[in-house]
């Protein structure tokens, strides 16, 4: 996904994250170590990381992110890090490959969320372009 050679290192960063004091989705993220060499664990503490960390430290500007949703049966390292008990246990992956604005590929987010405590909400906003295109 981020055209890579199969020697290149990877950072791989995993997050549980919690909302009121109970685990709602593990946060995978993964970027390649030739392209980002000083990142360090303190970078990944908030969810700057693509909105400052990226752009500020190495000047590069993201364009566009391509979304995918797909239900999973949780692993049972899953279910015990999201604290969930009942079997099976239905899940929603959702993963984001972030491209620059040079058009590679720089990241790959994968996020595991609880099914019975996620509900997302995509919204689509028209280009002004696209607009006047009708008009």
């Amino acid at each position: 996904m981020l055209m890579l050679d199969q020697r290149d290192a990877l950072f791989n960063v995993i997050r549980l994250r919690i909302l009121n004091e109970s685990p709602l989705f593990i946060d995978k993220i993964y970027l390649p170590v030739t392209r980002f060499p000083d990142l360090s664990p303190g970078d990944f503490e908030s969810t700057n990381i693509f909105r400052q960390v990226i752009p500020r430290r190495y000047r590069i500007a993201l364009r566009d992110t391509h979304v995918y949703l797909e239900p999973v049966i949780l692993s049972r390292t899953e279910e015990k890090l999201l604290e969930v008990h009942r079997k099976p246990v239905a899940g929603l992956l959702v993963e984001r490959i972030s491209f620059a604005d040079h058009g590679n590929p720089i990241a790959v987010t994968q996020r595991i969320f609880r099914g019975d405590r996620c509900r997302h909400f995509i919204k689509i906003t028209q280009r002004k372009q696209a607009a006047k295109a009708f008009q």
